[in-house]
């Protein structure tokens, strides 16, 4: 079915939607992936909230279609320029904590440690449940394809990493000198004794055998997803895509002993796991949107144009994910600076008090800790950041960050505090804070991009302190 695409950029006035798509209720306060979560501001106009992806446009529960009767599609793009998702999420691919990144947070609350069960039960990104893929001759379905190989990866080689799915099955051998589980008569006279082969008998026993369905789903997304990689990205070289083809190497091994196959639909909705071997469950789901998402041809060939799972990726928790990969690196590369990272989602505690209405913790998105010289001894010093996924002289929301940042400051007794952007005039000196507290405080924005010297700045000013 041909569709009728629309872009837009996230929080941005989607001024690409005609008129008659503008007079329908495309909001949906009780589902918030709807539409991206697109709303209506007050003069009428749809904007784009933090999410990016490819969804179909309904409204009131049903697909729009245009006066052509084709599928009107919503692509939101990221505003700032050169801050690609997957470019980011590919750098979350080797970060300690990325298991807790995929929680939802409802259980980070509740202090739980677990992994999450399900693709689908996090606050990073969203594919839209019991949707039709979205055929799509654009540049969107290679980034669709991406993501979910990128995805399908990551799970899989944590899968991978653990005692991998087997069961019993029956094995039929004709074995010489021995007798192992049941003889098989008829197979027995048909090869042996009719042909006088009185040393060999003809049994049938089990064996312990990884090759079982949900294995050869793995293994025929895994191959899948190699052949879309060498298809349209064989001339990258790029360290995020090595990283990726390193994966796919490893789980090639992992999965050695497992017969690739073609899958049918029915063996798709037949997997199971559960139990034991619960974890199989996130990248089972993912394997089946690469199955699904991406063609082959019957010469081999992945098809140039192909069918993509509806999704969202929420800018905000990306990029503060982002930032926090990129201080790790730079933390790993000079451990001579005794500078730390605080765990995500970490609370600190405010008060023990049940019964009043102050809240209990708070948890700053990057808190680094460090030792100070103070006389002759040392004492443990903080640097609170705040992410930020917006311009940074958008002068709109500034009181309510202001005062988020001043409290952080307060509680943590810091003597750096700042914001960080995706794209910002950054601070070249440090501005001090004007206040009636003995210890000085200083105030620093800084620039985070995928660009090479895109955190020059911030790791300048990680070196310094580490350093001093």
């Amino acid at each position: 079915m041909k569709n009728k695409l629309f872009p837009g950029n996230d929080w941005s006035v989607l001024n690409k939607l005609p008129d008659w798509l503008t007079d329908l209720d495309l909001s949906d306060r009780h589902h918030p992936y709807t539409n991206l979560g697109i709303y209506q501001d007050q003069q009428g106009r749809y904007l784009a909230k933090g999410y990016v992806g490819v969804c179909r446009l309904k409204a009131n529960g049903r697909r729009v279609l245009d006066k052509e009767g084709r599928e009107c599609i919503l692509r939101v793009v990221p505003r700032f320029p050169g801050l690609e998702p997957l470019a980011m999420l590919n750098e979350l691919q080797d970060d300690d904590e990325f298991a807790q990144y995929l929680m939802p947070e409802r259980a980070l609350l509740k202090g739980s440690t677990e992994e999450s069960k399900d693709i689908l039960d996090n606050e990073l990104f969203y594919f839209y449940p019991n949707e039709p893929l979205i055929p799509l001759a654009h540049e969107a379905m290679k980034d669709s394809s991406l993501l979910t190989v990128m995805l399908f990866l990551n799970g899989l080689k944590a899968v991978c990493r653990k005692p991998l799915m087997g069961s019993m099955q029956q094995h039929e051998e004709n074995l010489t000198g021995k007798v192992k589980g049941k003889i098989l008569v008829s197979p027995n006279i048909k090869h042996n004794a009719a042909r006088a082969r009185v040393e060999r008998i003809y049994c049938r026993y089990q064996v312990y055998s990884m090759d079982i369905l949900e294995n050869r789903i793995l293994k025929y997304a895994l191959h899948k997803a190699n052949r879309f990689l060498n298809r349209f990205f064989s001339h990258v070289s790029t360290d995020s895509l090595q990283k990726i083809r390193q994966a796919v190497h490893y789980c090639n091994k992992a999965l050695e002993h497992v017969s690739l196959k073609n899958i049918t639909e029915a063996e798709l909705r037949s997997a199971k796991a559960a139990g034991f071997y619960a974890y199989y469950k996130p990248v089972l789901e993912a394997a089946k949107m690469v199955i699904k998402g991406i063609s082959i041809r019957a010469d081999g060939e992945v098809e140039d144009v192909g069918y993509i799972t509806p999704y969202a990726i929420n800018m905000q928790k990306l990029f503060e994910f982002y930032v926090r990969a990129v201080i790790k690196r730079e933390l790993k590369k000079n451990p001579d600076w005794h500078i730390s990272l605080e765990p995500y989602f970490k609370p600190h505690e405010i008060h023990r008090n049940e019964n009043i209405y102050l809240m209990r913790n708070v948890r700053p998105d990057i808190v680094l800790k460090y030792m100070k010289l103070e006389g002759d001894q040392s004492e443990a010093k903080y640097i609170v950041f705040d992410v930020k996924y917006k311009r940074s002289d958008n002068k709109f929301s500034a009181r309510e960050d202001t005062h988020q940042l001043l409290s952080y400051r307060m509680l943590f007794d810091a003597e750096h505090i700042g914001f960080l952007f995706p794209n910002c005039v950054e601070s070249s000196q440090p501005t001090e804070i004007v206040s009636r507290q003995h210890t000085k405080t200083y105030y620093y924005q800084f620039k985070v991009s995928l660009e090479e010297k895109g955190c020059a700045k911030l790791c300048q000013f990680l070196g310094g302190i580490g350093s001093s």
